[in-house]
């Protein structure tokens, strides 16, 4: 039997958890609050994370490698992959919990508004922002450059990420 440590699905899960926590390092430095220059390289790395997390979970899946990197840079088509549904949910539920935690510190601003949904808005954006539509204008000057929260995004992929690489099949299709 295989170890799962030694997996492409591991690989591209660990990777991407990588990139989570250097995003995870900027959104806790005092710095982040006071440097808006932090907040363009904290959203490439979270949409890096995300790209990877996502085509991970396809690999996972059974989809082939050189089928997955035929995705690119598409994150919205990555986060609409119907192999990719238990995710969402997965990441959805994270969310709430996210959201919940964020209530009782006293920094959560998304108001009322569903986590799920956020989730879902700011996969959309980051898709935009990390794909051909802008230009990939996360990676180049741009502007007018408008991104979504990064540490509600980080907190809950970086769970994510730790959900997948500790219990893998709770992310994949039955």
């Amino acid at each position: 039997m295989v170890d799962f440590s030694d997996t492409e699905h591991f690989q591209w899960l660990a990777m991407s958890k990588r990139y989570f926590r250097a995003a995870r390092v900027l959104v806790d430095s005092p710095e982040f609050t006071k440097d808006l220059g932090l907040l363009l390289p904290t959203i490439q790395l979270t949409a890096h994370g995300i790209e990877l997390f996502l085509k991970g979970n396809l690999i996972g899946a059974g989809m082939p490698p050189s089928e997955v990197e035929g995705f690119r840079h598409r994150l919205w088509d990555l986060w609409q992959e119907p192999r990719n549904a238990i995710l969402r949910s997965e990441v959805a539920a994270i969310a709430q919990a996210v959201r919940i935690d964020a209530e009782e510190a006293g920094r959560w601003d998304g108001r009322n508004r569903s986590p799920a949904g956020l989730i879902e808005e700011y996969v959309r954006c980051l898709a935009r922002l990390h794909g051909r539509e802008t230009r990939i204008a996360l990676r180049y000057p741009s502007k007018g450059l408008k991104g979504p929260r990064a540490p509600f995004l980080v907190e809950t992929f970086e769970r994510a990420a730790r959900l997948a690489l500790g219990q893998p099949e709770r992310l994949l299709p039955k």
